[in-house]
């Protein structure tokens, strides 16, 4: 009997606990869930297109004009002697290339033969002088003896008797023979030539022992005090410029670069004046930029880097200040009027807007845009007035 019972429970725990271990976890995993309660459901919105803005807002914008130009100098004038001679000295920069300030000697002429017609005309005024002398006395003796004779008949007196031709003959054969004196100095000071301004030796025909006439083409010298950059710039940039009309107007500030060796190089200039003609073939009317001390002798530049004729350089001009006006990448206009901007609750707006400027990258524009607004600056495939936008960077809410 006892046995049995040993049997029966033996099986039970074998057999019958692990069925009755699984049964209760099973009715207690049903118990929970069928408890669960299920989420609300949440209707689901449209996402958005995902897009990247840039915020504007209205600025007074500086406008400066970009353009290049060629180097002249602002005077350039030929050396002609006006007088003949043998070339006896020259100033030791007298040489292509050489700096020449204004009053030194460029080159000297022999003056001999001048220095004897100098002489001939100081003994051409003495003698003159002479012979006026013995014309006045006997003028004044004929005039005595008239009056002596004549004193009761107040008879007029022939001019030749009292020498008065003579007299006017004496008197202008010694103001000619004055005049040919100071001619002769004047010949003789010309037999010198001097730089008539703060100049560079552009070209040089002549060398001492070389005989020059008169008129003959000596050298050419350009001026150091200043340069000039011929600028081509359209047409329509003429408004935004400052360009002197008269003498004593102010004209737009510039400034000359020029990129060498990896170095740039920079002058200041202002615009001096138009050159009034307008380029038929690409439309393009040519301004001046002057800069001063292009050679930098004054050591008025912080580099020593020369601004020489025939450089083409890069020019930036300063220009007037356009007021209240949007500053945009150029690719954000769209169909040539037209911006994208985030509306309220992130949907599409699409503003017109007046183009007033467009630069290399920037556009400028007038909108009824205000305070600080963002601007669209991914394309949109099909983009229409309130489309739905996610914005890049901001988390969705």
């Amino acid at each position: 009997m006892d046995k049995e019972e040993s049997d029966m429970k033996r099986k039970f725990i074998t057999y019958g606990l692990p069925i009755l271990i699984i049964i209760i976890g099973f009715l207690g995993m049903r118990a929970l869930v069928l408890s669960k309660v299920p989420p609300e459901k949440q209707p689901a919105g449209p996402a958005g297109i995902l897009v990247k803005t840039i915020e504007v807002k209205a600025v007074d914008y500086p406008v400066s004009t970009h353009a290049t130009g060629t180097v002249q100098s602002a005077v350039s004038v030929n050396i002609l002697p006006q007088v003949s001679g043998k070339v006896v000295d020259l100033n030791r920069n007298f040489e292509e290339g050489g700096f020449v300030r204004k009053g030194e000697l460029l080159f000297r002429i022999e003056d001999t033969d001048y220095r004897f017609s100098e002489e001939k005309s100081r003994a051409s005024i003495a003698k003159t002088e002479v012979d006026l002398a013995n014309v006045e006395s006997q003028a004044r003796i004929a005039q005595k003896e008239w009056d002596r004779i004549h004193r009761e008949d107040q008879t007029e007196p022939n001019p030749l008797v009292l020498y008065k031709p003579q007299l006017k003959n004496a008197q202008a054969a010694l103001a000619a023979a004055q005049a040919d004196l100071q001619q002769r100095m004047l010949d003789r000071e010309r037999t010198k030539i001097y730089a008539p301004f703060n100049c560079r030796v552009r070209t040089k025909k002549v060398d001492k022992g070389q005989f020059i006439a008169a008129g003959q083409h000596a050298a050419t010298v350009v001026g150091t005090d200043q340069a000039e950059v011929v600028v081509p710039v359209p047409m329509e940039e003429l408004q935004w410029l400052n360009i002197p009309r008269e003498k004593g107007d102010i004209g737009s500030s510039a400034e000359v670069r020029l990129s060498v060796g990896g170095s740039i190089y920079k002058w200041k200039g202002v615009l001096a004046r138009s050159m009034g003609e307008v380029d038929a073939a690409g439309r393009m009317i040519r301004l001046i930029v002057t800069v001063e001390d292009p050679y930098n002798l004054k050591k008025t530049n912080p580099h020593d880097f020369q601004l020489a004729e025939g450089l083409f350089t890069d020019v930036i001009i300063q220009g007037r200040t356009i007021d209240n006006v949007l500053v945009i990448p150029s690719y954000t206009l769209r169909n040539r009027e037209t911006i994208w901007g985030v509306g309220t609750e992130n949907v599409l707006e699409i503003f017109p807007v007046q183009v007033v400027r467009r630069e290399k990258d920037v556009i400028l524009i007038r909108s009824e845009i205000q305070g600080t607004y963002r601007i669209i600056s991914t394309n949109i495939s099909g983009a229409a007035q309130g489309m739905r936008l996610r914005i890049a960077g901001e988390e969705r809410s």
